[in-house]
């Protein structure tokens, strides 16, 4: 096997990986590419090197190959560099202590329908008073100790019924 036809397929592969994404359908297997930046990143300059190492760039097909490579390298370092330490954060710190009187806490909890420690989360939730509750992986029995629990403080709910598992909301008054 001769190696410059195996670095092309190389870079081809890169080429399509980054390419697939771009293609606006919702198959799995098209959507799959759309997470693993870094590595595709990775691979296109693993492609770029090799390439460049290797072989002399001596006709027109090498350079459009280069061009075509270091293009899917720009275009992936563009999708990983908002989440790098050379962009700085769009939210910045708060500056000033937000009060009770204008702050509103809100409580996220996945309870996993197999814990049994449901005291636990209640005397948490009266302890904390949010204003509002979210919990995921619920089932009947959680959101029956979490009505009893807590079920008075919080007069609107909103229960969501999945196949697998229940996500209850709890909304005190706000006004």
């Amino acid at each position: 096997m001769k190696l410059k036809p195996f670095l092309q397929g190389f870079g081809i592969l890169a080429v399509l990986i980054t390419l697939i994404p771009i293609v606006a359908v919702d198959f799995w297997w098209v959507r799959m590419f759309d997470y693993p930046h870094i590595q595709l990143t990775l691979l296109t300059l693993m492609a770029i090197f090799a390439y460049f190492l290797r072989f002399k760039i001596s006709n027109w097909r090498d350079y459009a190959f280069m061009i075509i490579l270091v293009g899917c390298f720009i275009y992936q370092s563009v999708k990983i560099l908002p989440y790098t330490p050379l962009v700085p954060y769009d939210v910045g710190q708060p500056t000033e202590a937000v009060d009770d009187q204008t702050g509103m806490m809100l409580l996220t909890s996945n309870v996993l329908q197999k814990n049994k420690e449901k005291a636990i989360l209640i005397e948490e939730m009266k302890k904390l008073n949010p204003d509002v509750a979210v919990f995921t992986e619920t089932d009947i029995k959680w959101a029956d100790a979490l009505k009893s629990g807590i079920g008075n403080n919080y007069p609107y709910k909103l229960k969501c019924r999945l196949i697998i598992h229940t996500e209850c909301f709890y909304i005190q008054n706000l006004s």
